[in-house]
């Protein structure tokens, strides 16, 4: 929230924070390392969001389609893992015996 840092905890340099943390919140972090001489300066400051991935989205809905066009509604997924959705792929297979997915769009 652009306040003061606290010390949360004393780190190994593979960690995970489970508390305290809100998705879809922005966190300001930066970090210092001790060994034997004492404590280094602290790194430069990064920008985190909480946030996962996407739950799966609905499948598209058909609208209409001509001899050459398909037009179908996209839906967002319910759940946008708490960050804003930028962009979407359409995949498309010709139904073959196996599978050979391409990107449309």
């Amino acid at each position: 929230m652009n306040g003061v840092f606290s010390s949360i905890f004393t780190l190994n340099p593979i960690f995970t924070i489970t508390s305290g943390i809100y998705r879809g919140d922005t966190y300001r972090l930066r970090y210092r390392a001790v060994n034997f001489n004492g404590w280094s300066n602290f790194s430069g400051i990064a920008y985190i969001q909480a946030a996962t991935a996407p739950s799966i989205p609905p499948a598209p809905v058909y609208v209409s389609s001509t001899a050459t066009s398909i037009t179908l509604l996209i839906l967002p997924p319910l759940d946008n893992g708490g960050s804003v959705i930028t962009s979407y792929n359409l995949w498309i297979d010709t139904l073959q015996i196996i599978p050979s997915y391409i990107i449309a769009y």
